[in-house]
């Protein structure tokens, strides 16, 4: 995953409705962990990121789920760095899972990403961990053991059903979110 999201809000979204309308104070976190020299760290691989000293602490305690209509990815294996839109087949949000940390003062959030289903290999090898629906408030519950969820999240069939093709700029999500 090179690093965008997109919110599309279409009238019949209700899901992100409730979510814009219950906005909290996290809301604004700012994208990546700094390090020491001010490069961000906007991804974090989902199978380690509970044993990397940089995420650590975030992994076990501070979890949260990012919510967006899809994401992008860029193909550079062609000239022009073919743009593509990833989102639900049923373009209802996506949950992606994240870990969040304070910096002075402001939070700030990381992405975590997992190896890409086969169907859209051809664009990137990362993607990010899409959690479905029910496993989302179970992955932001700091009471809740991170590791199973993320497991299962990671090895979510519904991934493997990404329906694309090289003429398409839209991939469609087939699957439970």
């Amino acid at each position: 995953m090179c690093g965008r999201y997109f919110i599309y809000k279409e009238p019949e979204d209700q899901d992100l409705t409730d979510y814009l309308r219950k906005l909290n104070r996290y809301a604004g976190m700012e994208w990546g962990f700094t390090l020491p020299g001010g490069r961000r760290v906007i991804n974090a691989r989902g199978e380690s990121a509970g044993e990397r000293p940089l995420f650590r602490d975030s992994f076990a305690a501070r979890r949260c789920a990012v919510l967006a209509s899809g994401y992008y990815e860029w193909d550079h294996n062609t000239p022009a760095h073919a743009k593509y839109a990833i989102r639900a087949r049923d373009r209802r949000p996506i949950y992606m899972a994240g870990l969040y940390r304070m910096e002075e003062d402001k939070p700030v959030f990381s992405i975590l990403t997992r190896p890409v289903a086969p169907a859209i290999s051809f664009i990137h090898h990362r993607m990010p961990v899409i959690l479905p629906r029910d496993a989302a408030l179970l992955w932001i519950d700091p009471d809740q053991n991170p590791a199973p969820i993320m497991a299962r999240a990671i090895d979510d069939v519904a991934a493997e059903k990404m329906f694309s093709g090289p003429e398409q700029t839209m991939i469609d999500w087939e699957g439970e979110m």
